[in-house]
């Protein structure tokens, strides 16, 4: 016996209604997929324009509707509202998506035995992601330069002295300063042998101590002479 469109509407009405129940969502949310679910079964009467949008929906048509923008389809049933279209991604996950079937170049390689040389999708990524670093880095305008004085970080280090730039003495910035040069006195000529005193030289030099003696020195003086001379010669 054919089935009709009616019987695999029904059908995939039945086992998402199933499927919903066994999953525990909020008594909400259950009551407004349900009622929704009987117009499609035929149980209920749905207004008119309203009810039974999930004619025909299976689980996978479902979840998919559930995830786009404000709950797709699923929003616009009667009494579903924001807060059941949270419980409902709440309690079922967003499905995974299967994986990409295999390219021709690594069915080239699994035909020849080469598996274990085939790159594997991480190692592709990751020469990828050194290529972008790479020409990111090529790409990169160069530091801007700051201006003013450099720091003393970034001054480059002063370079020793050559040997014989050393031993030099520096140069001064200015005039240079006069050196004056020494003065060289003359010789002393030889001291002339001195004459013995005349008899006349020592009558003056006599006359002229006897004029700077203090008077009392002059009575002293006289009083040695007299002694000298009263005293008994022996």
């Amino acid at each position: 016996m054919a089935t009709t469109p009616h019987d695999s509407t029904t059908d995939r009405a039945l086992a998402l209604r199933d499927w919903l129940v066994g999953l525990q969502l909020p008594p909400r949310a259950i009551n407004s997929l349900s009622r929704d679910l009987e117009v499609v079964l035929g149980q209920r009467e749905g207004a008119a324009g309203k009810g039974g949008l999930l004619a025909g929906v299976d689980q996978e048509q479902f979840i998919a509707e559930l995830y786009q923008d404000e709950g797709g389809m699923i929003r616009r049933i009667p009494s579903v509202g924001a807060l059941t279209i949270e419980a409902l991604r709440e309690a079922i996950p967003r499905r995974r998506e299967e994986p990409t079937p295999p390219s021709a170049e690594e069915e080239g390689w699994r035909d020849f035995g080469l598996d274990d040389f085939a790159p594997h999708p991480v190692e592709q990524e990751a020469a990828s992601a050194d290529d972008s670093a790479d020409d990111a880095t090529a790409s990169a305008p160069p530091p801007l330069r700051r201006r003013g004085r450099p720091r003393r970080a970034d001054r480059a280090a002063p370079s020793a002295p050559l040997a014989d730039e050393g031993d030099q003495p520096k140069k001064r910035r200015g005039r240079p300063r006069r050196i004056a040069e020494a003065s060289v006195a003359p010789a002393a000529a030889p001291a002339e042998a001195s004459a013995p005193p005349a008899p006349e030289s020592d009558a003056a030099q006599i006359q002229q101590i006897w004029q700077q003696l203090h008077p009392q020195g002059r009575r002293a003086v006289l009083s040695y002479i007299a002694e000298q001379l009263v005293a008994p010669q022996v």
